[in-house]
């Protein structure tokens, strides 16, 4: 979370707003005064946004087995590429692969 001044949300506001509608949260202090907290109500935040996904997918891709993750991050390869690679591994799936 971000801390600024209302100087600074007054000179930037075009930009603060956008940060704050792609879901960061931003401290605005005034004076010697309680500070603001900037917050995007969520039905502005759509969790399918493109950096809302690559986070999303990132975090799941580190909680998988190591034997299979570094496969999944390879961008060169096709969709059928890894689902074959993923049943070439499991012996329960190699029935489904085309000869």
């Amino acid at each position: 979370m971000k801390t600024i001044g209302a100087k600074e949300l007054r000179l930037h506001l075009n930009e603060i707003l956008d940060r704050v509608l792609e879901g960061e949260e931003i401290l605005v202090k005034h004076r010697f005064k309680e500070p603001v907290r900037l917050v995007a109500t969520q039905a502005t935040v759509s969790p399918y946004t493109g950096d809302q996904v690559v986070r999303r997918l990132n975090k799941v891709i580190e909680h998988l087995p190591n034997s299979i993750s570094p496969m999944l991050r390879d961008p060169n390869k096709t969709y059928k590429q890894l689902r074959d690679e993923l049943y070439r591994r499991d012996p329960k799936y190699r029935q489904y692969l085309q000869p």
